[in-house]
């Protein structure tokens, strides 16, 4: 992200509802149709992003008609971003089940449910289970150790 991103100069970090309208305001000046939000605190290394910064960020896109993809992956998260209206959620929930309420604003708020696989730094593909081997590219299969 944080490469691809770069060359657009359009990674931003922003702390206050201001700033973040700002930053989708010149997201949608440079023609960007998404907005990538990381609402967690990445394992206690980075600030959690606050509701009223992820708030403003997916009203102002909304009012420049772009989509907002929200990683978030605990259960209180998730429920937070869909009822602010996210349009996409990135993960799915991680060591816990989803409960009723957050099935109930999935069928309310109908956003888009990516469920992804992170390999992180592992240098293992999944301790080399068929269904990912054959569905990583062969550059991928190289890079963690497999063969392709």
């Amino acid at each position: 992200m944080i490469k691809g991103t770069q060359a657009l100069h359009a990674l931003y970090e922003v702390s206050t509802p201001a700033k973040a309208r700002a930053a989708v305001r010149g997201m949608a000046g440079k023609k960007l149709k998404n907005v990538k939000i990381w609402v967690d605190d990445r394992g206690g290394t980075y600030p959690k992003m606050s509701p009223e910064v992820y708030s403003a960020i997916i009203d102002e896109a909304h009012q420049h008609n772009m989509m907002v993809h929200a990683h978030a992956t605990t259960l209180p998260d998730q429920k937070a971003v869909v009822r602010a209206g996210v349009d996409v959620l990135l993960h799915t929930v991680g060591g816990q089940k989803i409960d009723e309420e957050l099935v109930s604003l999935l069928k309310e708020k109908k956003p888009y449910w990516v469920p992804l696989i992170g390999l992180g730094d592992r240098t293992e593909v999944c301790e080399n289970d068929p269904f990912v081997v054959q569905a990583l590219r062969p550059h991928w299969l190289r890079r963690f150790g497999q063969p392709p």
